[in-house]
């Protein structure tokens, strides 16, 4: 007994003996994605430096801190983005304790009559909970990643570069001056 063949065969329209023509308009061909973007500069962690009645932004943290800190993510593709999600990846000096994504379903632009209209593009908010792991002197670097973000039928994404660097003070650092002083 002869073995099924497994090769398909695919035969143009000239080939079946029929034809198309296109009148009136040209013919857009694009391919349907997904592509999330983080905007900005990504998330941005750090602490508030505490002198006197100066309590400015600082890039200072301490080992066992958990920071919260928010990125935006826009669609940029060209369909929906459905459940939307984050995978957390491993960090160098911190971990994802937790994460939440505001919207889950993402809007995209369209094509209209052949060109490309961002208008409907959507963007979503994600805010994570993130434990500061590594000792004084050493840097927590987010943009090597600390998370990947995804939707149905899409890539994993991540824009490397993005986030802040901070350094990890002292335990003693009370007041995330940079010193450990009475």
């Amino acid at each position: 007994m002869a073995a099924a063949s497994s090769t398909a065969r695919i035969f143009s329209l000239a080939q079946l003996g029929g034809g198309f023509s296109v009148d009136g308009q040209d013919v857009t061909l694009y391919k349907a994605r997904i592509n999330l973007e983080q905007q900005g500069d990504g998330m941005v962690l750090g602490t508030h430096r505490v002198i006197g009645t100066d309590a400015s932004f600082t890039n200072l943290v301490r080992s066992q801190d958990v920071l919260q800190a928010m990125s935006e993510w826009l669609n940029v593709g060209n369909i929906t983005a459905n459940n939307v999600r984050v995978t957390s990846v491993t960090n160098a000096h911190s971990s994802l304790v937790d994460c939440q994504v505001v919207d889950q379903e993402l809007a995209s632009g369209s094509f209209v009559n052949g060109a490309f209209v961002e208008d409907g593009r959507e963007s979503t908010e994600i805010t994570a909970s993130i434990r500061i792991l590594g000792q004084a002197g050493q840097v927590v670097n987010l943009s090597d990643g600390l998370f990947f973000v995804e939707a149905d039928g899409s890539n994993w994404f991540h824009n490397p570069g993005k986030g802040s660097k901070n350094l990890i003070t002292y335990q003693g650092d009370l007041n995330y001056d940079g010193r450990v002083s009475m």
